[in-house]
């Protein structure tokens, strides 16, 4: 099937020698295209879905009934015949600036997101036995795959090998209890031997690269947090609704007033949207500690948000909207300078890495449903709560939960019953990469401000060539 044949032909069209590429690029709708926002799914219905998974009562949840996927289907449609215009005529140019390349790059990007999404739209409405359906699930995974990548094959291993040996360790323990044992002998039976595969050493960032940044932002957003939260208990616990009104707060603080924050009817999660230019709090939120708000000013509004900001200032404001790739680096910055401000590293996104990496087979077995992921998963998380080789009831049940909502974010919008099937988008939560380049930066007083001037990928030898093309 070629990628072009998902799309039927448009009649509209768009003149890009009218204006600049860089202009016709910034002000079209696909911009600010968000594959994630047309995966959520309704709350109802995801629901019932959590539901019956968890009394066992079906074999996977249906995640793929996604509203917005139905009815945008034209506007999709549309925005793939343009981002294809005017590519084709960059394509054509003869000279071509280091801004015009970083936009021929996104266009090619957009219209590779634009057919992901049309090709997991056909695969939702295909029925179980229509024989089409699994030439649409390969095409669904392999630009799963060439979008967002896949976990880092090394992390993952030494992921699923400390789990194994952990697991190892619980089933010989003479002290350890039935439910222990029987857990971790399932852990076993359930993953794969990856011991005798190669695994690159974990890298870990040095104490005193953490403590420098940490210096660096607490002098930025400690007199945030003192104002903010001035007469805020240490102990107070905020909900959804209380978390909306201390963002917004922030965000006027900080100096982002074309934003503010809003509560989600159909969300779980913290998430800054850019299309809409709103911060928005899942009505499903759980509770945040005083400390978990203060991560998350920094990780919601001290990047994302700020990031966008000051890229819109920018001259044409290329850089608010996002370079191809930002997204790979953005998410581990973020989740950096939130284990920077608190000055203790912890490596990110395990949660994703392992889920992903078992749903993908990565242990040396077959791809896995979302049934068998999430066995894996629970487990994974409940052995974390062993002590002296004990487990409880109440753990189990927390772990479920919690292995659950992990699995929905890597599922949504996919058919959960195909093996595999999975949206890797949050992959990115590896922090790895970004420790590594922040230590090479430790005392440098300008590398923050560098980092947050617009959604680059400082990694990218062209999107270091495009911030330098702007005069600051």
């Amino acid at each position: 099937m070629k990628r072009l044949e998902l799309f039927i032909p448009s009649s509209s069209e768009i003149h890009p020698e009218r204006s600049g590429f860089i202009e016709g690029y910034v002000n079209s709708g696909v911009a600010t295209l968000e594959t994630y926002t047309y995966f959520e799914g309704d709350k109802r219905q995801r629901a019932a879905a959590h539901t019956a998974f968890l009394a066992g009562e079906v074999r996977n949840p249906t995640l793929n009934y996604c509203p917005k996927m139905n009815v945008q289907r034209i506007e999709r449609r549309d925005q793939f015949n343009a981002v294809t215009v005017l590519a084709q005529a960059m394509a054509s140019a003869h000279e071509l600036t280091v801004r015009d390349h970083a936009v021929l790059d996104l266009l090619t990007r957009r219209s590779q997101e634009l057919a992901y999404l049309e090709a997991t739209w056909h695969l939702s409405v295909l029925t179980v036995d229509d024989p089409q359906r699994e030439e649409y699930a390969s095409l669904v995974k392999e630009m799963g795959r060439e979008l967002f990548g896949e976990p880092e094959r090394s992390e993952f291993i030494a992921l699923n090998n400390e789990l194994r040996a952990q697991a190892s360790r619980l089933f010989s323990d003479n002290s350890a209890s039935d439910v222990t044992k029987i857990m971790s002998s399932e852990i076993l039976e359930l993953s794969g031997d990856t011991e005798s595969l190669d695994v690159h050493e974990h890298f870990t960032p040095q104490q005193e690269t953490i403590n420098w940044y940490r210096q660096k932002l607490k002098e930025h957003f400690d007199p945030i947090f003192e104002t903010i939260f001035a007469d805020v208990p240490d102990d107070k616990q905020f909900a959804p609704e209380e978390m909306v009104e201390y963002f917004n707060k922030a965000i006027i603080l900080l100096g982002y007033r074309q934003w503010r924050c809003e509560i989600n009817p159909n969300g779980t999660a913290v998430e800054a949207r850019q299309s809409e230019r709103k911060l928005f709090v899942g009505a499903g939120r759980e509770i945040a500690d005083l400390a978990t708000m203060k991560r998350l000013i920094i990780h919601e509004i001290g990047v994302h948000i700020a990031r966008r900001s000051n890229g819109d200032k920018l001259d044409d404001g290329l850089l608010g909207l996002g370079l191809s790739g930002y997204g790979a680096f953005e998410e581990g910055f973020a989740v950096a300078l939130e284990e920077a401000y608190e000055g203790a590293y912890k490596r990110r996104g395990t949660q994703y890495t392992f889920a992903l990496g078992m749903a993908m087979g990565m242990d040396g077995g077959n791809e896995r449903d979302f049934r068998d992921t999430f066995e894996l998963q629970w487990r994974r998380i409940a052995l974390e709560s062993v002590e002296d080789g004990q487990l409880t009831d109440e753990a189990m049940t927390k772990a479920r939960k919690r292995a659950y909502t992990q699995c929905v974010r890597i599922w949504r919008g996919m058919p959960t019953d195909i093996e595999g099937c999975v949206y890797p988008k949050d992959k990115a939560y590896s922090n790895t990469g970004v420790w590594q380049y922040l230590e090479e930066y430790v005392g440098d007083d300008t590398i923050l401000e560098y980092l947050s001037q617009g959604k680059v990928n400082p990694l990218i030898p062209q999107h270091v060539k495009v911030v330098a093309s702007y005069k600051r």
